[in-house]
């Protein structure tokens, strides 16, 4: 049916509440889709690279709300995009979009 060519991995991810998801890429297109409860999500564009002080797929500012200046002096310069998913709502995340996901609280 299909080639080898065409097959890919798929990650299926299901959250709980007061889930920090530190600023990460991933390789192909997502899809966060939110069934229960809320979540926060803030995207950089794959061009702020420089600026998100990255380690293989991850980013070292833990902290995007608090950044320490000292040590992340260009994070500043980052152009942040942030939007709140309820129930229902889905998010397509681009393929080297850089991501940070927050679960506040209770699922409810």
């Amino acid at each position: 049916l299909y080639t080898d060519e065409e097959f890919f991995s798929s990650v299926l991810r299901v959250s709980s509440p007061d889930l920090h998801l530190w600023t990460h890429y991933d390789v192909m297109d997502n899809a966060l889709i939110q069934v229960r409860g809320a979540k926060r999500v803030v995207l950089f564009p794959p061009s702020d690279a420089d600026y998100l002080y990255m380690t293989g797929d991850k980013s070292g500012v833990l902290d995007i709300d608090s950044p320490d200046p000292a040590r992340f002096p260009l994070f500043g310069r980052a152009t942040a995009w942030e939007c709140r998913l309820g129930p229902g709502d889905v998010l397509f995340i681009p393929a080297l979009w850089f991501h940070n996901v927050v679960a506040p609280g209770p699922a409810g």
